[in-house]
């Protein structure tokens, strides 16, 4: 049964509601892990551990395209969900508008820029001779299809939105099957190899992406995609972008602290195979690292069209119920996910590889990264809440803090200083300061909250 009504997002029991919405968000981006997760597994067993590196070099430019079909997804989505609380459902329809609007123009350019400087860029970004023709041959190819990425995840953040997940779930899904299913054959029936993964990608992602704008361009739920609401809005693209700047700026520190990590592995390796490992290896930790953490954007995403929603019906009771009762169930998950990494680090690296000292570098890795995990739950929930009521500001510094002012310093002393086999060490540091930070700003707006329920 299609859904179009909002309404129950205001109603409904707050732990019901989250779960409700939560769960089909956890198996959506876990399900989403899988698009990048598998092309590595595939490559890292079947064409080797120097082809694995030259996929990590492709991370960067991967992760700033997701980072602008976030920012556009994100900022839609928090912005449709508070049109939805106050019953402005053509309001909402003119900011879905945009977003396909903010798709066309985000891809044009950026694919247009990456295909032009490509050799330059992997060389830019930490690429050496045996990984620059991987990276090279997987980027030429995927570059063609990065619009199916954006629509396809833009889009399906638009259904958690309206409150529809189990269809976002759904949306998710098809893309991941797809990806599983046609890797090996393009990797090993067509023996394309790395090109293969990127083939498999594309059609994949364009399978999904068909998926969702057919539910929203035949207004099978609560809003509707149409033609005369793409043309651009200044008012409405500036409040989405606001938003939505903040993921986006996580995005691409997190694109930046790839860069500065492959080119570290480079600088401070004593031989270019061992710096190949290392990126590799840098890979695999934050593959496996990202796996878990997956859950909490689930539950961050579950979190937001209720807090959205009833900031927006100014529901103050609601809105902080949601955000404590998310706060809970985070911590929960993380405890839980670091006891399992610390157990079984060396049985998820040799899923990407069994080279032995690629394992051996790995489960270390693993283990020191996961010492802060289980308190991370505070950082990501509260720039997620941040995004869902629109306040951008203290979202992006929030995001940026860990990225930049914690993470990136830490990434080049320890490097400088004790080498790479210590480099694993900045990623709990940041993880650590940042903790800190969104805990006091965490317990801050408890209270505030708390004062506005009560007023």
């Amino acid at each position: 049964m299609a859904l179009k009504d909002s309404t129950f997002l205001g109603t409904e029991n707050i732990g019901r509601l989250l779960l409700r919405l939560s769960w089909p968000a956890v198996v959506s981006t876990v399900i989403n892990m899988l698009y990048n997760l598998v092309d590595r597994v595939y490559i890292g067993n079947g064409v080797g551990k120097e082809a694995l590196a030259g996929l990590a070099l492709t991370m960067p430019i991967m992760i700033i395209i997701a980072a602008f079909g976030m920012m556009g997804g994100v900022g839609t989505g928090a912005v449709i969900s508070i049109f939805l609380g106050q019953q402005k459902k053509e309001e909402a329809e003119k900011a879905l508008g945009q977003l396909m609007f903010l798709c066309l123009m985000s891809v044009i350019t950026i694919q247009f820029l990456a295909l032009v400087f490509l050799d330059k860029i992997l060389l830019g970004f930490g690429g050496n001779e045996g990984t620059i023709p991987y990276a090279h041959s997987y980027l030429s190819i995927i570059l063609w299809g990065s619009i199916f990425q954006h629509l396809s995840f833009s889009f399906a953040a638009q259904l958690r939105a309206e409150g529809n997940a189990n269809k976002c779930m759904t949306t998710i899904l098809i893309g991941a099957i797809s990806n599983i299913i046609l890797d090996p054959i393009f990797i090993f029936v067509f023996k394309l190899g790395i090109a293969g993964a990127a083939y498999a990608t594309i059609l994949s992602m364009m399978i999904s992406s068909s998926f969702v704008l057919y539910h929203f361009i035949t207004g099978k739920g609560v809003i509707r995609l149409r033609l005369k609401n793409i043309r651009p809005n200044p008012r409405l693209l500036l409040r989405i972008v606001s938003i939505g700047l903040s993921p986006c700026c996580v995005q691409i520190a997190s694109s930046a602290i790839n860069i500065a990590a492959n080119r570290c592995f480079n600088a401070y390796s004593a031989t270019t195979e061992l710096a190949n490992e290392g990126i590799a290896c840098w890979s695999i930790v934050l593959s496996v690292n990202f796996i878990f953490i997956t859950p909490l954007f689930g539950l961050a995403q579950g979190m937001q069209p209720i807090v959205g929603y009833n900031f927006g019906a100014k529901n103050w009771q609601r809105v902080r119920q949601a955000y404590k009762t998310a706060l809970i169930a985070g911590i929960a998950i993380c405890c839980c996910a670091t006891i399992i990494l610390f157990t079984f680090a060396p049985y998820f690296v040799r899923c990407f590889n069994q080279t032995p000292s690629l394992v051996a570098m790995g489960s270390r890795g693993i283990r020191i990264v996961m010492t802060t995990f289980p308190l991370i739950a505070i950082d990501i929930l509260t720039f997620n809440y941040f995004q869902a009521i629109g306040k951008a500001t203290v979202s992006i510094c929030l995001s940026l803090l860990r990225q930049i002012v914690f993470f990136l310093p830490a990434l080049i002393i320890l490097s400088h200083f004790t080498g790479i086999h210590n480099i694993w060490w900045c990623i709990p540091i940041a993880d650590f300061a940042a903790i800190i930070c969104a805990s006091t700003i965490a317990l801050f707006t408890l209270h505030k909250l708390k004062l506005l329920q009560n007023s």
